[in-house]
């Protein structure tokens, strides 16, 4: 979610004049061959919010709250010794609303 800080932006003073929108967030990284056969989970404390979650291009699912703990299994689309990427989509255009 790129743009100024605007007091006209959407939300308002609650979201300290930061515009909504689309985020995206990527992580790349390999696995050692130690780690085959093993189970990958990703744990997240909260992504706010209209939430989807790929790994490898495969959707892992999709999260419409912000505020609520979530894990997804990534064990069976892992590469091993290969790059895989981990990416997050957060949609948080609707505005205004507490985040």
């Amino acid at each position: 979610m790129t743009g100024a800080l605007n007091r006209r932006n959407p939300g308002g003073r609650q979201n300290r004049y930061f515009p909504g929108g689309i985020g995206w967030y990527h992580k790349r990284f390999r696995l050692s061959p130690e780690t085959a056969g093993k189970k990958v989970l990703v744990q997240f404390d909260g992504v706010h919010h209209n939430s989807e979650l790929w790994i490898n291009g495969c959707s892992l699912g999709r999260r419409p709250y912000g505020y609520i703990h979530f894990e997804h299994n990534l064990t069976e689309h892992l590469r091993i010794s290969q790059d895989n990427v981990l990416a997050v989509r957060v949609d948080n255009s609707d505005q205004s609303n507490c985040r």
